[in-house]
Order: structure tokens, then C-alpha cells, then sequence
């Protein structure tokens, strides 16, 4: 009964391990009402899946835009940043770079990735990333905070 006790609390305990600890997935959208590039948006939505796998990081993420162009395609140079922010008042952005998709279609597609701590959660000043935070503050942002809003850089 001891072994099996054992066993179980062993299994438990790692696969806790592997469970995925993040701000979460989901999707935004905002009001846009501007020319990007060669496309006018209305509207963009954004989905997005920020978890951690045996201690790492995965970020994933699509866009998709709807405006008056059926057949325009947003700029490659396009990137959604991600505001993770927790209660504690400490926040940053996260870089999504997926293909641009036309507008009023599919999202477009995004490979997973796995960023390094020290370059995961930073500043930004348009599509370039400026000052990240340590990886000491990115983990416990990571652990405990949410999206909770989202820029569109082009």
C-alpha cells in the first residue's frame, strides 16, 4: 500500500510538471479604422496562446484583419504586441509575428514559440523590441498575469 502511495504522489507531482502554467489563450478584438499599408482596417482580432511546458515558454498567436478590401494583404513587417500585466502592477508585451493574411479572410499562421525568459516579456517602439525584463520578473508575470490588451505595429 506504501509503494502504491508512493507511485501515485511521484506521478502527481510530475505530471504537475508539465501542466501549462501562463496568462491563458484567448481572443481580442479592437477598432482599428485606418489605413495599413495599402489595406484600410476596420477591425483587427487577434487569438493567442501563451502557456509554459516543463518550465519554458510557448507563445503562439494569429491575427486577422476586416476592412473595406476583400483581397488586400496587411504588410509583412506587421506585429501584434501582447500587454501581460498581473495584479501586482508589473506588465510588459509579448511579440507576435505571424504571417499577414488578407484582409476579411482566415487568420493568419503562427508557428509555436519558445522565447528565453530574459527575452520574453519587453518594451517596445514599433515592430522592434526595446528593454525586456529579467528572468526572474518575466517567470512571475508569466505565472500570474493575464492579457489585457494588444498594439498593432506595422
Amino acid at each position: 500500500m506504501k509503494k502504491i502511495f508512493v507511485v501515485i504522489l511521484s506521478l502527481s507531482m510530475f505530471s504537475t510538471l508539465l501542466l501549462a502554467v501562463g496568462p491563458g489563450n484567448g481572443t481580442e478584438s479592437k477598432y482599428i479604422g485606418k489605413q495599413i499599408g495599402k489595406c484600410y482596417v476596420d477591425k483587427i482580432t487577434v487569438k493567442y496562446k501563451l502557456d509554459s511546458l516543463m518550465g519554458e515558454a510557448i507563445v503562439n498567436g494569429a491575427y486577422k484583419a476586416t476592412g473595406s478590401d476583400s483581397d488586400c494583404k496587411l504588410p509583412y513587417s506587421t506585429v501584434v504586441w501582447l500587454k501581460v500585466k498581473n495584479n501586482s502592477g508589473g506588465y510588459g508585451y509579448v511579440k507576435l509575428a505571424p504571417t499577414s493574411p488578407k484582409t476579411n479572410g482566415r487568420y493568419g499562421y503562427n508557428v509555436s514559440g519558445s522565447p528565453s525568459w530574459n527575452d520574453l516579456i519587453c518594451g517596445y517602439s514599433g515592430t522592434r523590441k526595446t528593454s525586456c525584463l529579467d528572468s526572474s520578473s518575466a517567470k512571475n508575470i508569466w505565472k500570474t498575469g493575464y492579457v489585457s490588451d494588444f498594439v498593432v505595429q506595422w
